[in-house]
C-alpha cells in the first residue's frame, strides 16, 4: 500500500537510491507502478543464519575504509537482525534484471552465472558472483527494454515496466579492487564481499557489490516495478 508507512518509506528510499550519473536517465521521469514485499521463510532463515556468523566473526574488526553509500536513514524492518546488523555489515543492495527473470528468482534464488546455462550474462567485471548497486539508475540497465544499456533490450513483458529487487545484503569485510577481477571465483583473502567503489577504481562512475554466496548472504525484501517516462 503506496499510502501505509513502509509504502511510504520504500517509496522514498528507492527514489534517494540514485548517485545521479546516468545522464540518459536524469531528463526522464521515474513512475512507480507496484511495489512487493516478499518473503521466503526458509531463505529468509538462511540469511539470518549467515548473517549471524559473519557477525560473531567480524565483532569488533575494521570492516573496510568506505562503507555502502546511498542508505536509508532508518530502517524499522531489521528487526530479526538488529543484535548483529552491524557487525554483518547488512545494507540494502538494488539488483536490476529482465523481466522475464522474476518468477524464476523468486521461486528459487539468485544463482551465480557458473549455474546458469544458455542464458545471457551482462557483465561479471568483478568475479563471477551476484552483484547489486546502492543506486537503481546503474540497475536500470540490466533491467530489458528501452534505455536498458547492458541487456541489449530484451527480456521484458509486454504492458508492463522494469522489475528491481531490493535485498538485505551481508557485507562483512570487503575487499576493494583496484582493477577488474573478470572469471574470479572467489571473495579475495578473508574478505565476505567485494566492493568495487571508484576511490580505488578510478575506471568505475558506480559502486558495486558482489558476493559468492547467494543462497545465504542475501535475501529479497522488496520488489519494485517502474517505468520511465
Amino acid at each position: 500500500d503506496p499510502a501505509a508507512d513502509l509504502g511510504r518509506w520504500l517509496e522514498a528510499t528507492y527514489r534517494g537510491m540514485d548517485k545521479k550519473v546516468h545522464s540518459h536517465l536524469n531528463t526522464r521521469r521515474l513512475r512507480i507502478l507496484n511495489m512487493f514485499e516478499v518473503s521466503r521463510l526458509d531463505r529468509d532463515a538462511a540469511f539470518v543464519r549467515t548473517a549471524r556468523d559473519i557477525a560473531a566473526r567480524r565483532k569488533g574488526q575494521n570492516r573496510g575504509d568506505v562503507m555502502p553509500e546511498l542508505q536509508p536513514a532508518r530502517r524499522s524492518d531489521l528487526s530479526d537482525v538488529a543484535d548483529f546488523v552491524k557487525d554483518a555489515g547488512i545494507f540494502l543492495g538494488v539488483h536490476g534484471t529482465r523481466a522475464v527473470n522474476i518468477g524464476p528468482i523468486l521461486g528459487s534464488n539468485f544463482r551465480l552465472p557458473a549455474a546458469l546455462k544458455g542464458v545471457p550474462i551482462a557483465g561479471s567485471a568483478f568475479g563471477a558472483g551476484t552483484y547489486f548497486a546502492d543506486s537503481w539508475p546503474k540497475s536500470h540497465g540490466y533491467v530489458g527494454g528501452s534505455g536498458s544499456v547492458y541487456s541489449n533490450g530484451s527480456g521484458s513483458i509486454q504492458g508492463r515496466g522494469f522489475f528491481m529487487f531490493l535485498c538485505d545484503v551481508v557485507g562483512g569485510k570487503f575487499h576493494y579492487p583496484r582493477s577488474t577481477m573478470w572469471g574470479e571465483t572467489k571473495i579475495p583473502g578473508d574478505a565476505d564481499s567485494i566492493y568495487a567503489h571508484p576511490r580505488y577504481c578510478s575506471s568505475l562512475a558506480n559502486n558495486e557489490y558482489v558476493i559468492m554466496n547467494p543462497s545465504g548472504q542475501q535475501r529479497i525484501r522488496y520488489l519494485v516495478e517502474a517505468k520511465l517516462d
